[in-house]
């Protein structure tokens, strides 16, 4: 086995993948700049702090690596400046360094942002619209640079479906504290369009399995299958048992609303918000990818379900500290205005 060097390790990602390069025999060195009480879930991992724009640190870290794999990145509400330093300069620098340090491999976590289409709002360029194009274009640009070095190192480019399961919520916090508080989850449209998820364990075992191959390319991972919103959203209502309801928004004001949230800055919406509401629905991932003996194993439900279970428990041991609320201001503030919308435009969703 080799000694693979994780980028963004401390991440939620990167620990599940740290976790199965470890069990697979692999010896692990994570590079992150997380505060340091996230990093107590790594260890068996060498853990190097520092920031993968700092030279020298990226330059040690890939001292004897005979992999890596690339996972930290800028998010699209980093400051413009720090989505070309990160995505994209140190990127650059990265590969460069792991092909001078003798690497054989070197794998990059994309995004699926870079297959949509721009949505630049004219003349805003400060708009949060504005930022997720410049987002998208930094990870396009990081995806040229590592192509760029498949003469000196073999090379593959992941880019998965939006990834869910224990250890974080992110985007769909709202959803999950609105079905365990037993309260109306409120969808654009009848949630009729398919769309895919993908469990952040099964991303993790297909990014090891990928580390220890010597296929190049792009690969799209997904989970297997696809299922429609208002199904997958029934099955996690029915599985938390909490009695909360699901009803639909017109799409079109629907639409209108989500536009009005982006402008005014509030955090991106969930992947199943914007497939219901007509606004993404690519064409399905990759189910199965033979050459590395790996499919995912967990539906969309499952991912789902698995979150909601991990979600729950933390905010059962956590009752005790009401101040501390697990919806980001943001989502509270989208809570509040579909709470004030007349009821006669919400239309219930039935399973």
């Amino acid at each position: 086995m080799t000694t693979v060097l994780v980028t963004g390790g401390a991440g939620f990602l990167g620990r599940h993948l740290v976790g199965h390069l470890l069990a697979r025999g692999h010896t692990v060195r994570v590079l992150d700049n997380a505060p340091r009480e996230r990093w107590h879930s790594l260890a068996g991992a060498e853990q190097i702090p520092g920031d993968v724009r700092d030279e020298g640190c990226v330059e040690r870290a890939t001292a004897g690596a005979g992999a890596v794999v690339h996972a930290a990145f800028a998010p699209p509400q980093a400051p413009l400046a720090a989505l070309e330093e990160v995505n994209v300069e140190a990127t650059r620098h990265l590969g460069r360094a792991a092909a001078a340090a003798g690497a054989a491999r070197l794998v990059l976590v994309s995004s699926t942002i870079v297959e949509q289409p721009l949505r630049s709002p004219g003349l805003l360029t400060r708009s949060p619209l504005a930022r997720l194009d410049a987002y998208r274009r930094s990870r396009l640009a990081s995806e040229a640079v590592v192509r760029g070095l498949g003469d000196e190192l073999a090379v593959a480019v992941v880019r998965p479906r939006t990834f869910v399961g224990p250890g974080q919520v992110g985007g769909f916090a709202l959803l999950l504290e609105t079905i365990r508080a037993g309260g109306v989850v409120v969808i654009p449209g009848r949630g009729q369009s398919r769309y895919q998820l993908l469990d952040v364990r099964d991303l993790a075992e297909g990014v090891s399995r990928l580390v220890e191959s010597t296929g190049d390319g792009t690969y799209r991972l997904g989970a297997p299958g696809a299922s429609t919103v208002a199904q997958d959203l029934h099955g996690l209502i029915a599985h938390a048992g909490t009695g909360a309801g699901l009803v639909g928004l017109p799409a079109g004001l629907a639409r209108l609303g989500m536009r009005a949230t982006e402008l005014a800055g509030l955090a991106p919406l969930a992947s199943w918000y914007q497939v219901a509401a007509g606004r993404a629905g690519a064409a399905e991932a990759t189910a199965g990818l033979d050459e590395l003996g790996w499919a995912p194993r967990r539906s969309n439900l499952e991912a789902l379900s698995d979150t909601y279970d991990w979600y729950a428990g933390v905010r059962e041991a956590n009752r005790s500290a009401p101040t501390t609320h697990p919806v980001p201001g943001s989502h509270r503030a989208l809570d509040r205005a579909l709470s004030v919308l007349p009821r006669r435009l919400l239309r219930p969703i039935p399973a």
